[in-house]
Formats: C-alpha cells, structure tokens, sequence
C-alpha cells in the first residue's frame, strides 16, 4: 500500500480498461509477480474481452452468438509473490495474447 501511494492518481488511467471501480486508482507502474490457482472465465474481467465479430455460422469459436460479448480472463486464487519493480516495467507485463495461451494451456478453450 505504501509502495502504491507514490503512484496515486484521482481518475482512471487512459489505457487502463475496467469495468471494476477500485478503492483507488494508480499509474500502471508497479509490476508484481503473481500466483494463481487457474485462469479462468469471466463477464467481469476486461483483460481478453470483446464482441464477437460475424462468422460464417453466427457463432464465435467459443460458441455464443455474433455480437455478444466474449468474458474476459480472470485469476482464481491470486497471490502476490514479489514486485518486480527493479528488473520490469509495465510494458514488459504479461500480455493478453500471453494470457490467452496459457488458458489453453489448461486444457480449455
């Protein structure tokens, strides 16, 4: 909390998407390691989320219609392991398309 302080500010960060509204917001400066029990689905989460496209058969690959919003990705379980403030920047964060393969790497879809 001490260490997020420094990096305060009153208003959502432009590049940050949410539809969750924290207790406080900060710059996305601060990178941190984090374990998790899975990745999982959700209609709450952004990172991974969008509107399905159209398709040949009206379906997106996870099967829900065109034009529905895909659930994004979320975290079950997190736990924090260290900051990685001194050897990584934000940029270097794992990516969503990073996130996406390691949700098929649990054998779901």
């Amino acid at each position: 909390k001490v260490q997020s302080s420094k990096f305060k500010v009153q208003n959502k960060p432009s590049r940050v998407n949410s539809l969750i509204i924290p207790s406080v917001w900060v710059q996305p400066k601060i990178v941190i390691e984090v374990l998790a029990d899975e990745i999982t689905r959700s209609p709450i989460h952004t990172a991974g989320a969008s509107v399905n496209s159209a398709s040949h058969s009206g379906l997106s690959t996870s099967g829900s219609k065109t034009g529905e919003k895909e659930p994004g990705y979320a975290l079950r379980f997190p736990r924090l392991v260290s900051f990685r403030g001194k050897d990584k920047r934000a940029e270097d964060a794992t990516t969503v398309k990073e996130l996406v393969e390691m949700y098929k790497q649990q054998g779901k879809q």
